[in-house]
C-alpha cells in the first residue's frame, strides 16, 4: 500500500507500475500534495483513470477494496485523503 505524496498530479500509480514487479498488486492512496494546483475532481478522475491503465494499481480513496485469499476472511481496506 502506497499512502498519498508520492508523486504530483496523476504520475503516481504510472511511478508505481514502474517500480513495482507487475505480478504485485498495489494499493495506491492519494495524499494531499497529489491535487496541488489542480482541481480537485478532475485530478481525482485523472488518477483513477492512471490507475486504471495500469494492470497492478488499484486507486483507493473514499472506497472500500476487499481482497479474499481466504473466502471465509476477506481483507477489506477503506481510505481517505485528508486536506488541510
Amino acid at each position: 500500500m502506497l499512502a498519498g505524496d508520492i508523486r504530483n498530479h496523476a504520475e503516481a500509480p504510472r511511478w508505481a507500475a514502474g517500480n513495482f514487479d507487475s505480478g504485485m498488486p498495489v494499493v495506491y492512496v492519494p495524499g494531499n500534495h497529489e491535487y496541488n494546483d489542480a482541481e480537485f475532481g478532475a485530478m481525482e478522475v485523472a488518477m483513477q483513470d492512471a490507475s486504471r491503465s495500469e494492470d497492478n494499481v488499484h486507486f483507493l480513496n473514499n472506497t472500500l477494496l476487499t481482497r479474499s485469499r481466504r473466502p471465509r476472511r476477506p481483507a477489506r481496506k477503506s481510505c481517505s485523503t485528508i486536506r488541510g
